[in-house]
């Protein structure tokens, strides 16, 4: 009987974790997958996030990071 309960537990535990796994892997793919992350657009949004960094310059050097045009809000 013991080995029993034990069985059935241990198929619920497994069923639990392979929703989960199929939870985790729709999440991931709708929202685009772990992309990679260039590590200085990471640091470079750490800074923005603390305000180390304004908001101009965080756009100019993301669009450099990327090597995109700034896109600025006053023209030159």
């Amino acid at each position: 009987m013991f080995l029993g309960v034990l069985h059935g537990l241990l198929a619920l535990a497994f069923l639990v974790l392979v929703v989960l796994a199929c939870i985790w892997l729709i999440r991931q793919l709708l929202a685009g997958g772990p992309a990679y992350r260039d590590p200085a657009e990471q640091d470079l949004r750490r800074r923005y996030a603390a305000g180390e960094v304004e908001r101009e310059d965080y756009l100019t050097r993301m669009a450099d990071l990327r090597e995109q045009k700034p896109q600025s809000s006053s023209s030159q």
